[in-house]
């Protein structure tokens, strides 16, 4: 039994865990930790204000050993009150989301080799408005 136990903590302290930290950005103190499950991978990250409301939207990728690039991510959008972080909207998509920005109030997000435009309403969730494929060069 002893060494089971030793395995799994050193198995847990070489495990690397992705997270979104919401910091005092005077006095840097911890104000919200959201952890991410351990294959899943926080890749990109975008912070904007709509009207009153502040949003951090996450691009995330699920890595797997037998992968060369992740073929399932998800774009996750978070709603900061000042004081609690929480999860509004997500969605799968096919790849990982390795940059993610905000354009005339769409959210533009590169999935592996796409780029994928989505509109968000928080009361709707995300909602995909169109795709470019050929971005191979």
């Amino acid at each position: 039994k002893q060494w089971y136990q030793r395995r799994v903590r050193e198995e847990a302290a070489s495990t690397e865990v992705h997270s979104l930290v919401v910091m005092d950005k005077k006095t840097y103190e911890v104000l919200h930790v959201h952890r991410f499950p351990p294959t899943e991978w926080a890749l990109s990250i975008y912070s904007y204000t709509h009207g009153n409301t502040e949003y951090f939207v996450v691009g995330t990728g699920y890595l797997n050993e037998d992968e060369s690039e992740p073929k399932v991510g998800r774009l996750l959008v978070f709603r900061w009150d000042g004081t609690n972080l929480r999860q509004v909207a997500g969605t799968e998509v096919m790849g990982a989301v390795n940059c993610v920005t905000e354009v005339c109030g769409k959210i533009l997000a590169g999935v592996n080799n796409k780029v994928t435009v989505f509109e968000f309403k928080e009361d709707e969730g995300l909602k995909v408005e169109c795709k470019y494929h050929n971005t191979l060069m």
